[in-house]
């Protein structure tokens, strides 16, 4: 174990890997590992506070995995419908349900055109986990980017829950059919959304 410290400390000073901090258990107990390497600050050893499990940190994509369990939880439990079904979007995410697929061409002066087509196939909780749903990351160069610098719109601007998240994303097309092509996008914020909506909760439960 000693060995292995030295190393995370190592490539932490050389800043080869950002602060860290590591926790490892185990259901039985035995296992209760918590360190932290570095200083909450990204300018170097010393330059902050230390980091620890304490520290307040942003998660950016490390959330699709564990959302991506917590649905796939709640499917083998009943709570949600299964991956495939294709009333459950439109019943629990119908402003997801209802988007057009962007179209993209060239005019006359050269400049990309955007038109829209309606979706055909249908979009089911398996597309919003797998990033083939459709939706796309603004900041990807493509039709879908021109578009909203054109609208002059970020989905992801600002800070907000799930909610206003989706509903961002809702306000402008997708870039493929469900299912026809992978992007990478914050589509699983769009689950957790559903699985919000889909599942019961005490009146006082954080929204989320």
């Amino acid at each position: 174990m000693s060995s292995f410290e030295q190393t995370i400390t190592q490539a932490v000073e050389d800043r080869e890997v950002p602060p860290v901090v590591l926790i490892a258990g185990d259901k039985t107990g035995k296992l209760n590992y918590c360190q932290s390497y570095g200083s909450i600050s990204l300018e170097g050893a010393g330059t902050g506070p230390a980091i620890g499990p304490s520290s307040t940190l942003a998660w950016m994509s490390l959330t699709k995995l564990p959302t991506a369990v917590a649905v796939l939880q709640l499917v083998g439990r009943g709570a949600l419908p299964p991956l495939d079904d294709p009333a459950a979007v439109p019943t629990h995410l119908p402003e997801l349900a209802a988007l057009p697929v962007l179209l993209a061409g060239d005019d006359d002066g050269g400049e990309t055109t955007t038109t829209t087509t309606p979706r055909t196939a249908p979009l089911t909780l398996r597309h919003l986990l797998t990033h083939t749903s459709g939706l796309a990351y603004p900041f990807l160069p493509g039709p879908l980017a021109d578009l909203l610098a054109r609208r002059g719109a970020n989905p992801l601007a600002g800070v907000g829950t799930s909610a206003t998240v989706a509903q961002r994303f809702a306000a402008h097309p997708l870039v493929s059919q469900p299912g026809a092509a992978w992007a990478p996008t914050c589509a699983s914020t769009c689950g957790r959304r559903w699985g919000w909506r889909a599942t019961p909760r005490p009146p006082s439960s954080p929204r989320w």
